[in-house]
């Protein structure tokens, strides 16, 4: 049973305080006047739990003035998850970090937000704690991972002033994080069984689509490559390459016995036999420095295609971005003090985005450079191309000394063989000098075919690597396809039977809480509600509408324990779009079906709300009262 537990709220600052009386399980209300800080409390949690809240940034329109003016302040929660596991989160202001104290971690600082230096954040903490896989998201050539503040927009049911739209709003304000298709996949891992695997796995496959196309490309690429420098008429395969090494290591071993059996029974000059074997075996060692040497020249081949490749791409770079700077010099497009919708100038303040907001770092991203910056931005390209030719010059530089090398390697081999031919012609005596010319000129070949075996054998265990490392990438994507046919026909078979549950009780929620309802339930394409199958509402049935969905989705949780949905909801004054005071209260009083019969389990809803705005049956449950005299941030006297 995953849940969460908020037992304890504080505020410590060094101008304001405040710390909420205990919190149970259960209906917890906050009750206060306009203005008196219910929200703020709400917002305390949800910023807490690693949410983003506009009233605490700086230089927002409808910044919270108490806060912000503060210093040295954060929020801390007292937190049970999993009705066992008790923790202390502390986030300060004006801070990117949460601190989580207690636990067998005892003290972990995590961040927010995910960057390169920092891959591991508080989402995924949390969300492993709350067995909810961490999933990773692809659409198009983006992709990014869900966080726990993505699944709180159906946790928080905060004071959306368009109720229609169910989910709170994304903290991320881009089309991909508030897409349609991001809003199924929330619904989807806190409601489906099967869900959660599924897109993790789905992750996983992505992942291996790249690697299997990463891999099929240096294959390609290094056969490419491997033809161009082969010595070989023919594609031999590894196999037969090292069998034929074995065989011209058996004949060498054969001349080099018959050539002994020579120097023995020879009745010639000593002396010029000795040296010819002497010439001989010099010989042999250029020719095993002449195939080090080819094997060196592939190497150098390879990375001359690399450099010559990325030079490539780099003066693309380069060219665009002498375009963009053409472009602006004609229409004087960029400038950071535009407005990116109608690009009229805007008095900016210096250190501050165009819409007002301090510009923070770790969570601005500059969608346009000023002309100053592209051409930095295209020196920086240039440079980066002096610095490649740098490194093709000293590339080449090396392979001409090593082709330059080689030739005088074979001069000096050639030398040799004339100084054998003319030392054997001085010979005399009763020694086959043809009979031993012949041995000799076939242990040179078989030395050189040697060469160019073990140079092929390189080329082909490097190939063969490469073979295994693409025909596992090709398992893998495989397995992980039929992995997540079998996981997608599960998990849709359930999230039918989820949706049919969720009709279910959302119908019977909707009618008792709406006495003119006919029917409601939710849309299998995009999981919205549908009242009365769509005829006209009056705006003020909009406020039944969202409550009930998210009291479905308590309700769902409370009877099936795997689903993800963590049995803790935030609902702040639900009274919008001209509510009535008698359908609000009859609204908020359907709390008391959905845990019928579930009062064993453990489960939490923290509820603000204004005085006589929810059922007078409920006037047990309110935690603290506020008012105008007596608001939420107390201010220290010491």
């Amino acid at each position: 049973m995953d849940s969460i537990l908020i037992e304890r709220v504080r505020y410590i600052g060094d101008k304001y305080f405040y710390e909420s009386p205990p919190l149970k399980e259960g209906i917890n209300i906050i009750v206060g006047t306009n203005g008196s800080g219910k929200s703020t409390f709400m917002n305390f949690i949800y910023y807490c739990l690693s949410g983003t809240v506009n009233e605490f940034t700086p230089g927002n329109r409808e910044s919270h003035s108490q806060v912000l003016n503060d210093t040295n302040n954060y929020i801390e929660l007292e937190v049970l998850l999993n009705s066992s596991e008790k923790y202390i989160f502390r986030r300060y202001f004006r801070s990117n970090q949460i601190t989580i104290i207690g636990g067998k971690e005892e003290v972990k600082v995590y961040p927010i937000f995910r960057s390169k230096n920092e891959p591991t954040i508080f989402s995924d903490w949390i969300l492993e704690k709350l067995n909810i896989h961490i999933v990773e998201i692809y659409q198009g050539a983006t992709n990014f991972k869900l966080n726990f503040r993505d699944l709180l927009r159906l946790v928080y049911h905060n004071q959306e002033l368009n109720p229609q739209k169910i989910f709170k709003p994304s903290d991320s304000d881009n089309m991909i994080a508030d897409s349609e298709m991001v809003r199924k996949i929330i619904f989807e891992l806190l409601l489906g069984k099967t869900y959660s695997k599924y897109y993790e796995t789905l992750s996983r496959f992505k992942e291996s689509e790249k690697e299997k196309s990463v891999a099929k490309g240096l294959l390609d690429e290094y056969v490419v490559i491997s033809k161009q420098l082969s010595q070989n008429k023919q594609d031999y395969n590894i196999v037969y390459l090292r069998e034929r090494r074995l065989e011209v290591e058996s004949m060498l071993l054969k001349l080099y016995l018959a050539r002994n059996n020579f120097k023995e029974n020879k009745t010639s000059d000593l002396a010029s036999l000795n040296e010819i074997t002497s010439v001989k075996a010099e010989l042999i060692e250029l020719e095993l420095l002449q195939s080090g040497n080819s094997s060196k020249e592939i190497e150098l081949l390879n990375e001359l295609n690399k450099l010559d490749r990325l030079k490539e791409n780099v003066i693309l770079e380069a060219t665009q971005i002498k375009k963009i700077i053409h472009t602006h010099e004609k229409l004087n497009l960029f400038s950071a003090d535009s407005c990116p919708y109608c690009l009229k100038l805007v008095e900016r303040k210096e250190g501050h985005c165009v819409c007002g907001n301090e510009i923070g770092e770790d969570q601005y991203e500059k969608f346009f450079y000023s002309g100053e910056e592209y051409i930095e931005i295209l020196k920086s390209k240039q440079k980066t191309v002096e610095t490649i030719e740098i490194a093709i010059h000293s590339c080449r530089k090396e392979y001409e000394s090593l082709i330059d090398g080689n030739k005088a390697l074979k001069e000096r081999s050639q030398l040799l063989k004339d100084k054998i031919k003319s030392t054997i012609t001085d010979v005399s005596g009763s020694i086959d000098i043809n009979k031993l010319n012949e041995i000799d000129n076939k242990i040179v070949s078989l030395k050189e075919e040697l060469g160019s075996i073990d140079q092929a054998i390189k080329v082909e265990e490097k190939r063969d690597q490469l073979e295994r490392k693409h025909n596992l990438a090709i398992e893998k994507w495989e397995d992980l396809k039929t992995q997540i046919q079998i996981l997608q026909a599960g998990a849709q078979a359930d999230i039918r039977k989820k949706i049919s549950e969720f009709n279910t009780i959302y119908d019977d929620l909707m009618k008792s809480a709406l006495h003119d309802c006919r029917s409601a339930r939710i849309a299998e394409d995009d999981y919205m509600p549908i009242i009365d199958n769509g005829a006209y509402r009056e705006a003020s049935a909009t406020v039944p509408k969202r409550l009930m969905y998210y009291f479905t989705l308590l309700r769902l949780s409370l009877t099936d324990d795997e689903i993800k949905f963590p049995r803790f909801l935030l609902v702040d004054t639900p009274e919008t779009a001209g509510v009535d005071s008698e359908n609000l209260k009859n609204s908020i009083a359907q709390y008391t079906k959905v845990i019928d019969g579930f009062l064993n389990k453990k489960h939490q809803l923290i509820l603000s709300s204004g005085y006589e705005k929810f059922p007078t049956t409920y006037e047990e449950y309110v935690f603290e009262r506020l008012r105008d005299d007596d608001k939420l941030l107390k201010l220290k006297t010491i």
